[in-house]
């Protein structure tokens, strides 16, 4: 009976051997490997529509169930050339939408607001990013009782305007697609 212990002795260290050389191999060897992941798009990122402008050098990226309508000629007292962002909650209101005017600043926005046909009031203004983007945001409320949130992006004298409601989780997320291209 002691040779077939023994002999059993032998396999068993055999096989637990043969067990650690083969998981060695598996972590030392495999785990040098690179391992190359194929970059997955999130729900926000993906499906998106771009918007690109040639005069003002710009593009924005929007959900692909909104639509866009280009005003070249006006809207609303908005400025000479707006975006309006049709979406499936603003079959009423035109919100969110981009305003774009040529020599113009952040103070006269805040004068064209002050002196609305509705009475209003700027309730708060504060720098903010878009990206890389500098910006200023300013949220003001008219008498009956509604806030809208306006983020102004300046560059060489053209003011591009972001108008919605305040904290807009949709207007964000487009707005931070925004970018020049020139």
């Amino acid at each position: 009976m002691n040779n077939q212990e023994g002999f059993t002795n032998i396999v068993l260290i055999i096989a637990i051997v043969a067990i650690v050389a083969v998981s060695g191999y598996f972590v030392f060897i495999k785990k040098s490997e690179p391992i190359v992941q194929q970059p997955t798009q999130t729900s926000e990122t993906s499906n998106l529509k771009t918007y690109n402008d040639s005069k003002y050098n710009f593009e924005i990226k929007y959900p692909q169930n909104w639509g866009v309508d280009k005003y070249t000629e006006g809207y609303n007292d908005e400025g000479p050339y707006v975006l309006v962002f049709t979406t499936s909650r603003t079959k009423v209101e035109r919100y969110p939408f981009i305003s774009i005017r040529e020599n113009w600043s952040v103070n006269k926005e805040i004068d064209r607001i002050n002196n609305y046909d509705l009475p209003t009031e700027v309730k708060s203004t504060k720098d903010i990013n878009i990206g890389s983007i500098q910006a200023k945001q300013i949220i003001y409320s008219t008498d009956i009782g509604l806030d809208f949130e306006k983020t102004i992006i300046i560059q060489n004298q053209t003011v591009f305007m972001f108008d919605s409601y305040p904290n807009d989780s949709d207007l964000n997320k487009v707005l931070l697609t925004f970018k020049f291209t020139n």
